[in-house]
């Protein structure tokens, strides 16, 4: 069976029950500060390159949002696009992705805090979030395990039921090897979180808008989850970025990173010494060369996100509470 309708959300068909549109509906992008407590807010979320913007932009029916496509990424601060859904004004929120090419993941981590700061206090109360992970991804060691870590502990308990993990890139995998990644991502890495009621949702960009809207629609039509805890811990216990359960989850993986390349340059710096091979000693310095900048930048970034006596010496005289805390995740 199949009819055409539109309310105002733009045009679209009813095929056997699911909608397929036809025309977009309204969409434009709006300052931040814009956004009321009467919007949708929708923050989507997510390493660099999953699909974020393009989630956004399939939504909206237009290339509101910029694409990042080449080697930089395109996403540098929190951009808003809002949508007309049935006279109700969804905010779809584009954030920057951890593993940037142009931004540290302290930057990253401070722009998405700030953000979040600013939205709580300002009264407005976020619908949900849409954390999206590439099923191409036939591993999540690294950077997609770290970047899950950080969320969980950005999120906490509370706010979980308003999270909807999202997979992403479906035309670029076969149905079978999706369907098996699916499920390790269900059964191992995302339960930690799908225990605490967030939801588990595939987005197939071949689908179009309606893949984006199913998403959405669920979305908005649920009440609005609690307060994030790093919006709990920066606004109601007036906390730093560096003071947060995030920010020392940062700081602790960073201090990862730090070692294993430090390990690297040693294993290295032997090579040099023992190699009597000229163009291989240069190589292997030029290589030397290039992991002592990675590692005096995230030392760099590890300073940042150190707690100074005085902060901790305050915290310890602090008897605020939050209503929430990280997920516990393997």
């Amino acid at each position: 069976m199949m009819f055409n309708i539109n309310n105002g959300t733009g045009q679209f068909t009813v095929v056997n029950g699911s909608r397929v549109f036809q025309q977009p509906p309204r969409a434009e992008a709006r300052a931040n500060d814009d956004i009321i407590p009467a919007d949708k807010v929708i923050a989507i979320m997510g390493l660099t390159g999953v699909g974020k913007s393009t989630f956004i932009n399939i939504a909206a029916g237009s290339n509101t949002v910029v694409v990042g496509h080449a080697l930089n990424s395109s996403s540098k601060e929190v951009q808003a696009v809002e949508i007309d859904y049935q006279g109700q004004r969804v905010v779809l929120v584009d954030t920057p992705g951890f593993d940037d090419t142009d931004m540290s993941d302290t930057e990253v981590l401070n722009i998405i805090a700030n953000w979040l700061k600013t939205t709580y206090r300002n009264k407005v109360k976020l619908t949900g979030i849409i954390y999206m992970h590439r099923i191409s991804d036939n591993r999540m060691a690294g950077t997609p395990m770290r970047n899950l870590k950080l969320f969980a502990k950005l999120c906490g308990t509370a706010a979980a039921e308003g999270v909807v993990m999202t997979t992403t890139m479906w035309d670029t995998v076969e149905a079978e090897a999706g369907r098996g990644r699916e499920q390790e991502l269900r059964n191992i890495y995302w339960k930690g979180i799908l225990d605490y009621k967030a939801r588990m949702e595939r987005f197939d960009s071949r689908e179009g808008q309606t893949a984006a809207w199913n998403i959405i629609r669920q979305m908005c039509n649920r009440p609005p989850p609690a307060p994030l805890l790093i919006q709990e811990e920066m606004v109601t216990l007036r906390r730093e970025l560096c003071e947060t359960t995030a920010g020392a989850e940062l700081y602790c993986e960073l201090l990862k990173v730090v070692k294993k390349k430090r390990a690297v340059m040693e294993r290295l710096s032997r090579k040099v010494a023992e190699d009597d091979d000229v163009d291989l000693r240069r190589a292997l310095r030029d290589e030397l060369h290039q992991l002592d900048a990675e590692v005096k930048m995230l030392i760099n970034q590890v300073n940042s996100l150190k707690v100074p006596l005085s902060k901790r010496l305050r915290r310890m005289f602090c008897f605020g509470k939050v209503q929430t805390g990280p997920i516990p995740m393997s």
